[in-house]
């Protein structure tokens, strides 16, 4: 019997093991010892309201629509203990969660295109939307659909659609569907209709509309929302209040419009004057907000005479920037103002000049 010659065999077969296994085997992360301890980097902290208002438009861009909104509400009635990163965090894991089950139904879009228009945009919409609504419980608040209430806030801005509320309305189900589709990459801009907001995928080729505030997943053209929920003039659309897309500026001036419903409803109507200025400032193509400001301030002052409407029309020519360009006079009646009133309406101010020296916003009302 030959042991040398097997020995040698069974060495050299060990010797090749070790030679792979050194090869496919993972090598050791070399650890370099720190000089000093580890500090944990502090969590980046949200913006103020104030820091998100004097922000530039490419600065805006980058903030996460979520935090815009959910910083508009900070401090509200409804809102005052909201954790900001916690449902970020909520809504990233939502998106996940639409991405997980749009990957695994793509096939049915690829078999059969023409059920779902032919279209991916609508395929994928309709996936996230019918994941919110059945997964993740995504609705409409029943409770304000024939009842509208501006004083909770979980009705105006996202905090309540995340667990703090029960259920969205058209002011925040469409923020939800277009913080959950960017986190996706998806095109998506909020439209404003009369007194509504819905979705829009928009990527230079694709222009698609998506209804974020009904039962299931609606798409419906422009024509539509001329006439729904409330009539839109050809005026009103040319002049872009509607139908177009919104920009972060303009997205920011609508949360603070809904800022503004809710201070009002509270009670704090000097600083709802501040948060429907600032949207206006923000926005001053918008005939809402002026109309809301202007009926705000009116309603500030306790008398119902001619003094009154004199008070108003001191605090539009002090500030006329906050109303210019937005009203005409023939849009008043004369049943606005009291009998033997003949000083001329407020509204016919409105148009005139900025002074030089008045730029700023100072409410009279302090």
């Amino acid at each position: 019997m030959k042991v040398a010659p097997l020995l040698a065999c069974f060495i050299a077969g060990i010797a090749s093991t070790l030679l792979v296994l050194s090869v496919v085997s993972p090598q050791p992360t070399m650890i370099t010892k720190r000089s000093s301890p580890t500090v944990q980097e502090e969590p980046k902290r949200p913006p103020t309201l104030a820091e998100l208002t004097q922000m530039s438009d490419s600065e805006l861009a980058r903030q996460d629509i979520a935090l815009v909104n959910l910083v508009c509400a900070s401090g509200l009635p409804g809102a005052e203990q909201i954790d900001i990163p916690s449902l970020q965090k909520k809504i990233d894991d939502w998106a996940s969660h639409v991405k997980t089950e749009t990957d695994r139904h793509l096939y049915k879009f690829r078999q059969k295109p023409n059920d779902y228009k032919n279209s991916e945009p609508y395929f994928r919409m309709l996936m996230l939307g019918s994941v919110l609504q059945q997964d993740l419980g995504v609705i409409y608040n029943r409770e304000r659909i024939r009842e509208v209430d501006f004083s909770h806030s979980q009705d105006l801005f996202i905090h309540g659609v995340l667990g703090h509320g029960k259920g969205g309305t058209c002011l925040s189900l469409p923020v939800i569907m277009t913080a959950v589709s960017r986190r996706l990459g998806y095109p998506i801009k909020i439209v404003r209709a009369k007194a509504h907001l819905f979705c829009r995928w928009d990527d230079g080729k694709t222009k698609l509309n998506i209804e974020a505030s009904s039962d299931g997943v609606n798409s419906f053209d422009d024509d539509y929302y001329k006439t729904w929920p409330h009539k839109i003039s050809p005026e009103e659309i040319e002049r872009g209040r509607y139908l177009t897309n919104l920009t972060p500026r303009q997205e920011l001036a609508d949360f603070l419009a809904a800022r503004g419903h809710c201070l009002s409803e509270n009670g704090h109507a000097n600083d709802a004057i501040v948060s429907y200025s600032q949207a206006h400032q923000l926005d001053p193509q918008s005939y809402d907000f002026a109309m809301n400001l202007q009926t705000l301030v009116l309603e500030q002052v306790p008398l119902q005479s001619q003094q009154k409407f004199d008070v108003a029309q001191e605090f539009v020519n002090r500030h006329p920037q906050l109303f210019a360009h937005q009203l005409r006079p023939q849009q008043t009646t004369r049943s606005m103002y009291p009998p033997g009133y003949q000083q001329q309406p407020v509204i016919d101010t409105w148009g005139h000049a900025v002074p030089q020296n008045n730029t700023a916003f100072d409410p009279m009302f302090p």
